[in-house]
């Protein structure tokens, strides 16, 4: 990211940092065959075209809803957020092995500690003191 603060060298190296990463994609490039071209743009309009929709906000966890009284859906990240500074506040549950469906299921509710912002689209589907839905796991 680029902001007043950014020194004229920094994005310097940005711009050879870049050159670079085109050189090694255009060498890469001249050396797939047709098949292996064709897998290559079938993956990239997968990844920029063809994305499913972003799953709606679910809700914030009642304990980071100070506004649930007036019954909006209002929450405090920053709460939530700084929660998971200390190691006693979280737990790691692996989404790969499915651990994180089964809780689900056996209705267990579930809060993210922090923001999982997927790329593409590079928006986030989940927010410190999120409830994570069936709909953001499918999503994820």
């Amino acid at each position: 990211m680029v902001n007043i603060g950014t020194s004229r060298s920094s994005i310097m190296y940005l711009l050879n940092c870049l050159y670079k990463t085109v050189n090694e994609l255009e060498i890469r490039d001249e050396e797939m065959s047709p098949a292996e071209r064709a897998i290559h743009q079938k993956r990239v309009i997968s990844l920029t075209k063809e994305l499913p929709p972003l799953p709606d906000f679910s809700c914030f966890h009642s304990a980071f809803r100070p506004g649930k009284a007036l019954g909006t859906g209002e929450g405090d990240i920053r709460k939530a957020y700084f929660l998971s500074y200390d190691c006693e506040n979280y737990e790691y549950i692996n989404l790969d092995s499915g651990e994180l469906e089964r809780e689900m299921q056996a209705g267990r509710e579930l809060v993210s500690s922090t923001f999982i912002i997927p790329y593409p689209p590079g928006f986030p589907i989940l927010v410190p003191g999120q409830v994570i839905s069936q709909e953001i796991l499918e999503y994820m």
